[in-house]
């Protein structure tokens, strides 16, 4: 093997497991250094699947790993995109671009800290309509969750 294919090699082979605190990742959303690659589909959920990830969530149940590809300023391999919800003016380069988990993310990010009604597209009308969740109280549950977890030991990051 040549030296120029063993470096492609390792740099596609690299992977790294990090754990990182929900919030961070959503804060990471919101002003841009996480984002979608280009061909990532749109976001779309239903009700249903937002009323479950939020379920999960409040009652600390995994709600599963998330693939990121790091892409670099100097060597960038897909166009980014800003995922739904997101309302930034800053044109920022992400660090890294979601793979696998943006519907979980996105959901995420619109329910607990966009401040913006979720509207979700209702498959019987094929019209956006805004789910019962209000702007601005994610964040709110997304304290009293965290305080809940703390309250009652559930904040074990040894696992």
């Amino acid at each position: 093997m040549t030296a120029t294919a063993e470096h492609q090699m390792d740099s596609i082979s690299t992977f790294d497991i990090t754990k990182y605190p929900l919030f961070d990742v959503l804060k990471d959303i919101k002003i841009g250094r996480i984002q979608l690659p280009d061909f990532q589909r749109d976001w779309v959920w239903d009700d249903t699947h937002v009323r479950r990830l939020l379920a999960s969530i409040s009652l600390a149940y995994p709600i599963g790993a998330v693939m990121m590809l790091q892409q670099g300023i100097e060597r960038q391999q897909f166009k980014p995109r800003l995922l739904d919800g997101v309302a930034t003016t800053a044109t920022q380069t992400p660090n890294l671009l979601v793979l696998d988990g943006q519907q979980r993310l996105t959901t995420s990010f619109m329910v607990l800290l966009s401040e913006q009604p979720v509207v979700i597209k209702d498959p019987s009308q094929k019209l956006r309509v805004s789910t019962t969740i209000p702007a601005r109280s994610g964040l709110k549950a997304l304290k009293s969750i965290v305080f809940l977890r703390n309250f009652y030991g559930f904040n074990n990051h040894s696992g």
